[in-house]
């Protein structure tokens, strides 16, 4: 049974992959009203992706809070092989993404929305609403009651 000492953990780690085209038949992709996304520059490093993790119970009561409250997702890591400039053609993509384990405690949403009841845990959301975008790998999602974490 579910309770404020269990925790959601899941494996996760941003991709450098490209996001989807939106399918734009007879209508405007959503979003498509904002302004495009700065892109970093060399004087501006990327910034790590952070999205929220929004938690319902049984009794609609919802709970949100930001991923980077419990860590940071780690950017891919990027790896040179040797001194080419452009070194594609012998060894595909110079980034490899590396999956990190988070444990999110149940107290902590309980924390920030007091009505929030985890024993009646309902729904599970990652809403991608804090970076203008990006692309995750997520596995390994689990409940684990009475914060038994498992460690990879």
């Amino acid at each position: 049974m579910l309770s404020r000492r269990s925790s959601l953990v899941f494996a996760l780690a941003e991709s450098d992959e490209e996001l989807p085209k939106p399918e734009t038949a007879g209508k405007q992709p959503k979003g498509a009203d904002q302004p495009p996304a700065a892109t970093p520059t060399k004087d501006q490093p990327p910034q790590p992706l952070d999205f929220s993790v929004e938690l319902a119970d049984g009794a609609g009561a919802v709970a949100r809070l930001p991923i980077s409250r419990f860590r940071a997702v780690p950017l891919p890591l990027v790896a040179r092989f040797t001194k080419l400039r452009d070194e594609s053609g012998f060894y595909g993509k110079a980034t490899e993404p590396v999956l990190q384990d988070f444990e999110l405690p149940l107290a902590s949403f309980v924390a920030a929305a007091p009505r929030f009841d985890p024993s009646s845990l309902r729904v599970i959301r990652l809403v991608f609403d804090r970076s203008p975008k990006g692309v995750v790998i997520l596995e390994d999602v689990a409940l684990v009651p009475d914060s038994q974490a498992r460690t990879r």
